[in-house]
Protein backbone atom coordinates (compact mmCIF):
# COMPACT_ATOMS: atom_id res chain seq x y z
CA UNK A 1 0.00 0.00 0.00
CA UNK A 2 1.41 3.17 -1.28
CA UNK A 3 2.35 5.62 1.69
CA UNK A 4 0.68 8.56 -0.41
CA UNK A 5 -2.70 6.88 -0.69
CA UNK A 6 -4.94 7.96 2.14
CA UNK A 7 -7.03 5.12 3.28
CA UNK A 8 -9.81 4.94 5.14
CA UNK A 9 -10.06 1.21 6.87
CA UNK A 10 -13.50 -0.38 6.75
CA UNK A 11 -12.40 -3.72 9.09
CA UNK A 12 -15.44 -5.62 10.33
CA UNK A 13 -13.90 -7.06 12.88
CA UNK A 14 -11.32 -4.32 14.36
CA UNK A 15 -12.40 -0.75 16.49
CA UNK A 16 -11.21 2.41 15.67
CA UNK A 17 -7.51 2.67 16.03
CA UNK A 18 -8.55 5.60 18.73
CA UNK A 19 -11.43 6.76 20.32
CA UNK A 20 -11.85 9.86 18.96
CA UNK A 21 -10.98 8.44 15.74
CA UNK A 22 -13.94 7.64 13.60
CA UNK A 23 -13.85 6.55 9.89
CA UNK A 24 -15.35 7.38 6.84
CA UNK A 25 -18.45 4.95 7.05
CA UNK A 26 -17.52 3.18 9.85
CA UNK A 27 -20.01 2.84 12.88
CA UNK A 28 -18.63 5.04 16.13
CA UNK A 29 -17.90 2.14 18.96
CA UNK A 30 -15.54 4.15 21.24
CA UNK A 31 -18.32 4.54 23.37
CA UNK A 32 -19.15 0.70 23.57
CA UNK A 33 -17.46 -1.06 26.01
CA UNK A 34 -14.65 -3.45 24.60
CA UNK A 35 -14.04 -6.98 25.86
CA UNK A 36 -10.68 -7.98 27.09
CA UNK A 37 -8.85 -10.06 24.67
CA UNK A 38 -8.66 -13.65 24.95
CA UNK A 39 -7.13 -16.69 23.48
CA UNK A 40 -10.46 -17.58 22.12
CA UNK A 41 -11.41 -14.45 20.68
CA UNK A 42 -8.70 -13.21 19.32
CA UNK A 43 -8.64 -12.38 15.38
CA UNK A 44 -6.00 -13.74 13.28
CA UNK A 45 -5.20 -11.99 10.10
CA UNK A 46 -3.76 -13.96 7.34
CA UNK A 47 -2.46 -12.75 4.18
CA UNK A 48 -5.77 -12.70 1.75
CA UNK A 49 -5.08 -15.26 -1.05
CA UNK A 50 -7.11 -13.01 -3.06
CA UNK A 51 -7.34 -9.51 -3.59
CA UNK A 52 -10.28 -7.27 -5.84
CA UNK A 53 -9.00 -3.65 -6.71
CA UNK A 54 -11.60 -1.09 -7.64
CA UNK A 55 -9.57 1.30 -10.18
CA UNK A 56 -11.02 4.95 -11.15
CA UNK A 57 -12.11 5.02 -14.74
CA UNK A 58 -11.98 8.72 -14.27
CA UNK A 59 -8.19 11.35 -14.57
CA UNK A 60 -10.20 12.70 -11.18
CA UNK A 61 -8.79 10.59 -8.54
CA UNK A 62 -9.02 12.98 -5.84
CA UNK A 63 -12.12 12.06 -4.75
CA UNK A 64 -14.71 9.09 -5.14
CA UNK A 65 -18.33 8.40 -4.43
CA UNK A 66 -18.03 5.94 -1.76
CA UNK A 67 -21.78 5.98 -1.25
CA UNK A 68 -21.38 3.95 -4.72
CA UNK A 69 -18.88 1.60 -3.38
CA UNK A 70 -20.92 0.88 -0.02
CA UNK A 71 -24.50 0.53 -2.14
CA UNK A 72 -21.93 -1.94 -4.25
CA UNK A 73 -21.02 -4.40 -1.69
CA UNK A 74 -24.75 -4.33 -0.15
CA UNK A 75 -25.65 -6.40 -3.65
CA UNK A 76 -22.67 -8.75 -3.05
CA UNK A 77 -23.97 -12.33 -2.63
CA UNK A 78 -20.85 -12.77 -0.38
CA UNK A 79 -19.08 -10.46 1.99
CA UNK A 80 -15.75 -9.82 1.92
CA UNK A 81 -13.24 -10.75 4.84
CA UNK A 82 -12.07 -7.57 5.13
CA UNK A 83 -12.11 -4.25 3.16
CA UNK A 84 -10.29 -0.81 2.51
CA UNK A 85 -11.70 2.26 0.93
CA UNK A 86 -9.40 4.70 -0.26
CA UNK A 87 -9.48 8.48 -0.43
CA UNK A 88 -7.05 9.52 -3.51
CA UNK A 89 -5.15 7.59 -5.78
CA UNK A 90 -6.01 5.00 -8.48
CA UNK A 91 -7.57 2.78 -5.88
CA UNK A 92 -10.16 3.25 -4.80
CA UNK A 93 -10.97 -0.02 -2.87
CA UNK A 94 -9.47 -3.28 -1.95
CA UNK A 95 -11.64 -6.25 -0.96
CA UNK A 96 -9.74 -9.24 0.69
CA UNK A 97 -10.66 -12.79 0.31
CA UNK A 98 -9.32 -16.58 1.34
CA UNK A 99 -12.06 -18.46 -0.82
CA UNK A 100 -11.81 -18.57 -4.47
CA UNK A 101 -15.97 -19.69 -5.15
CA UNK A 102 -16.27 -16.36 -3.45
CA UNK A 103 -13.96 -14.04 -5.36
CA UNK A 104 -15.36 -15.75 -8.81
CA UNK A 105 -18.48 -14.42 -8.33
CA UNK A 106 -18.01 -11.26 -6.99
CA UNK A 107 -15.28 -10.53 -10.19
CA UNK A 108 -18.18 -11.56 -12.32
CA UNK A 109 -20.49 -9.59 -10.71
CA UNK A 110 -18.45 -6.22 -11.24
CA UNK A 111 -17.83 -6.98 -14.68
CA UNK A 112 -21.36 -7.53 -15.68
CA UNK A 113 -22.03 -4.01 -13.53
CA UNK A 114 -19.32 -2.46 -15.39
CA UNK A 115 -20.52 -3.67 -18.95
CA UNK A 116 -24.10 -2.35 -18.25
CA UNK A 117 -22.59 1.16 -17.32
CA UNK A 118 -23.31 0.52 -13.69
CA UNK A 119 -20.18 1.23 -12.66
CA UNK A 120 -17.56 3.93 -11.98
CA UNK A 121 -14.70 1.64 -11.19
CA UNK A 122 -12.74 -1.33 -13.03
CA UNK A 123 -12.44 -4.43 -11.31
CA UNK A 124 -8.78 -6.16 -10.59
CA UNK A 125 -7.74 -9.15 -9.03
CA UNK A 126 -4.71 -9.42 -7.71
CA UNK A 127 -4.32 -13.40 -7.05
CA UNK A 128 -1.21 -13.77 -3.94
CA UNK A 129 -3.12 -17.86 -4.55
CA UNK A 130 -2.03 -18.90 -8.37
CA UNK A 131 -4.12 -21.61 -9.33
CA UNK A 132 -4.05 -22.23 -13.24
CA UNK A 133 -7.51 -23.76 -13.07
CA UNK A 134 -9.04 -20.62 -11.06
CA UNK A 135 -7.62 -18.42 -13.78
CA UNK A 136 -9.57 -20.62 -16.79
CA UNK A 137 -12.69 -20.75 -14.98
CA UNK A 138 -12.86 -17.01 -14.29
CA UNK A 139 -11.76 -16.37 -18.03
CA UNK A 140 -14.60 -18.91 -18.99
CA UNK A 141 -17.41 -17.13 -16.92
CA UNK A 142 -16.01 -13.67 -18.46
CA UNK A 143 -15.61 -14.58 -21.96
CA UNK A 144 -19.50 -15.92 -22.03
CA UNK A 145 -19.91 -12.35 -20.49
CA UNK A 146 -18.06 -10.27 -22.66
CA UNK A 147 -19.49 -11.93 -25.84
CA UNK A 148 -23.30 -11.25 -24.46
CA UNK A 149 -22.73 -8.09 -24.08
CA UNK A 150 -21.24 -7.56 -27.70
CA UNK A 151 -24.09 -9.17 -29.31
CA UNK A 152 -26.01 -6.86 -27.74
CA UNK A 153 -24.21 -4.39 -28.98
CA UNK A 154 -24.71 -5.30 -32.44
CA UNK A 155 -28.44 -4.78 -31.56
CA UNK A 156 -28.05 -1.82 -29.11
CA UNK A 157 -29.59 1.60 -29.58
CA UNK A 158 -26.52 3.07 -31.55
CA UNK A 159 -26.90 0.70 -34.35
CA UNK A 160 -30.67 1.01 -33.85
CA UNK A 161 -30.53 5.09 -33.97
CA UNK A 162 -28.02 4.48 -37.49
CA UNK A 163 -30.20 2.32 -38.92
CA UNK A 164 -33.12 4.39 -39.01
CA UNK A 165 -30.89 7.12 -40.40
CA UNK A 166 -30.27 5.26 -43.26
CA UNK A 167 -33.81 4.50 -44.01
CA UNK A 168 -34.73 7.93 -43.77
CA UNK A 169 -31.43 8.86 -46.35
CA UNK A 170 -32.87 6.55 -48.37
CA UNK A 171 -36.11 7.38 -48.63
CA UNK A 172 -35.07 11.15 -49.24
CA UNK A 173 -32.96 10.10 -52.20
CA UNK A 174 -36.00 8.03 -53.29
CA UNK A 175 -37.78 10.98 -53.37
CA UNK A 176 -35.54 13.08 -54.81
CA UNK A 177 -34.60 10.69 -58.11
CA UNK A 178 -38.48 10.47 -58.18
CA UNK A 179 -38.54 14.52 -59.23
CA UNK A 180 -35.73 14.32 -60.83
CA UNK A 181 -37.27 12.00 -63.77
CA UNK A 182 -40.02 14.46 -64.02
CA UNK A 183 -39.41 17.89 -66.12
CA UNK A 184 -38.10 20.55 -64.38
CA UNK A 185 -36.28 23.82 -64.59
CA UNK A 186 -32.58 23.53 -65.37
CA UNK A 187 -31.71 24.86 -62.07
CA UNK A 188 -34.57 23.47 -60.22
CA UNK A 189 -32.74 20.24 -61.83
CA UNK A 190 -29.42 20.99 -60.57
CA UNK A 191 -30.24 21.14 -57.24
CA UNK A 192 -32.17 18.44 -56.82
CA UNK A 193 -28.92 16.40 -58.13
CA UNK A 194 -26.91 17.93 -56.10
CA UNK A 195 -29.32 16.98 -52.77
CA UNK A 196 -29.64 13.70 -54.06
CA UNK A 197 -25.84 13.29 -54.45
CA UNK A 198 -25.41 14.76 -51.17
CA UNK A 199 -27.68 12.22 -49.69
CA UNK A 200 -26.25 9.17 -51.33
CA UNK A 201 -22.88 10.47 -50.00
CA UNK A 202 -24.48 10.15 -46.14
CA UNK A 203 -25.84 6.97 -47.31
CA UNK A 204 -22.98 5.21 -47.99
CA UNK A 205 -21.04 6.69 -44.95
CA UNK A 206 -23.99 5.25 -42.61
CA UNK A 207 -23.50 1.86 -43.94
CA UNK A 208 -19.94 2.22 -44.11
CA UNK A 209 -19.70 3.25 -40.06
CA UNK A 210 -22.17 0.27 -39.24
CA UNK A 211 -20.14 -1.66 -41.19
CA UNK A 212 -16.91 -1.19 -39.40
CA UNK A 213 -18.34 -0.83 -36.45
CA UNK A 214 -19.89 -4.43 -36.94
CA UNK A 215 -16.58 -5.97 -38.34
CA UNK A 216 -14.83 -4.89 -34.77
CA UNK A 217 -17.11 -6.26 -32.44
CA UNK A 218 -16.70 -9.81 -34.69
CA UNK A 219 -13.33 -9.35 -34.48
CA UNK A 220 -13.85 -9.39 -30.67
CA UNK A 221 -16.59 -12.33 -30.56
CA UNK A 222 -13.61 -14.76 -32.93
CA UNK A 223 -10.92 -13.53 -30.33
CA UNK A 224 -12.92 -14.73 -27.39
CA UNK A 225 -13.89 -17.80 -29.72
CA UNK A 226 -10.39 -18.37 -29.18
CA UNK A 227 -10.47 -18.54 -33.54
CA UNK A 228 -7.17 -18.48 -35.16
CA UNK A 229 -6.74 -16.49 -38.41
CA UNK A 230 -4.36 -16.81 -41.24
CA UNK A 231 -2.24 -13.44 -41.96
CA UNK A 232 -3.49 -12.62 -45.19
CA UNK A 233 -6.80 -11.98 -43.52
CA UNK A 234 -7.57 -8.10 -42.91
CA UNK A 235 -9.26 -7.74 -39.89
CA UNK A 236 -9.79 -4.05 -38.37
CA UNK A 237 -9.07 -4.89 -34.94
CA UNK A 238 -6.11 -7.98 -34.40
CA UNK A 239 -6.11 -9.57 -31.14
CA UNK A 240 -4.37 -12.39 -29.64
CA UNK A 241 -2.40 -13.62 -26.95
CA UNK A 242 -3.92 -14.24 -23.16
CA UNK A 243 -7.29 -12.29 -22.18
CA UNK A 244 -6.87 -8.90 -20.91
CA UNK A 245 -10.39 -7.90 -19.80
CA UNK A 246 -9.43 -4.31 -19.24
CA UNK A 247 -7.79 -3.92 -22.95
CA UNK A 248 -10.85 -5.48 -24.14
CA UNK A 249 -13.62 -3.20 -22.14
CA UNK A 250 -11.40 -0.10 -23.80
CA UNK A 251 -11.47 -1.49 -27.18
CA UNK A 252 -15.69 -1.64 -26.96
CA UNK A 253 -15.64 1.95 -25.60
CA UNK A 254 -13.46 3.06 -28.13
CA UNK A 255 -15.72 1.51 -31.06
CA UNK A 256 -19.03 2.38 -29.39
CA UNK A 257 -17.41 5.92 -29.45
CA UNK A 258 -16.09 5.98 -32.95
CA UNK A 259 -19.44 4.70 -34.39
CA UNK A 260 -21.52 7.31 -31.92
CA UNK A 261 -18.77 10.46 -33.62
CA UNK A 262 -19.13 8.84 -36.88
CA UNK A 263 -15.72 10.37 -38.37
CA UNK A 264 -15.11 9.21 -41.95
CA UNK A 265 -11.28 8.01 -41.21
CA UNK A 266 -12.73 5.33 -38.75
CA UNK A 267 -15.68 4.48 -41.41
CA UNK A 268 -13.08 3.49 -43.97
CA UNK A 269 -10.19 1.63 -41.94
CA UNK A 270 -11.15 -2.13 -43.46
CA UNK A 271 -10.44 -0.44 -46.45
CA UNK A 272 -6.97 1.53 -45.94
CA UNK A 273 -5.78 -1.57 -43.89
CA UNK A 274 -6.33 -3.60 -47.15
CA UNK A 275 -4.41 -1.41 -49.49
CA UNK A 276 -1.80 -1.52 -46.50
CA UNK A 277 -1.77 -4.88 -47.19
CA UNK A 278 -1.76 -5.02 -50.53
CA UNK A 279 1.26 -2.72 -51.00
CA UNK A 280 3.09 -4.82 -48.12
CA UNK A 281 2.25 -7.77 -50.08
CA UNK A 282 3.71 -5.83 -53.33
CA UNK A 283 6.96 -4.92 -51.51
CA UNK A 284 7.57 -8.74 -50.75
CA UNK A 285 6.91 -9.79 -54.19
CA UNK A 286 9.71 -7.79 -55.60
Amino acid sequence: MSTDDQVVTMHRNRPPATANHRPFHHRRRDRLPTPPPSSSSAITHRRPNFIIELRSLSNDQNTYNRHEIVTLMGKFKSSPDDFFLYQTGVVAARFFYQQWSTVLQTVVYLWEVLLDGGLSFMPRLVQNLLVPSDTEELNSRLRVLFRGKILGLLEGESVKKLGKKLEEVIREISRLESLLRKPQRVVVHMELTNKRDGNVREKELIERRIGEFKSAMECMIDYLDGKVFDSSDVKVLVLKGAFNWSNIYWMIKRECRRLDDGLPIYADRKAILWQIHCQQGGCLDV
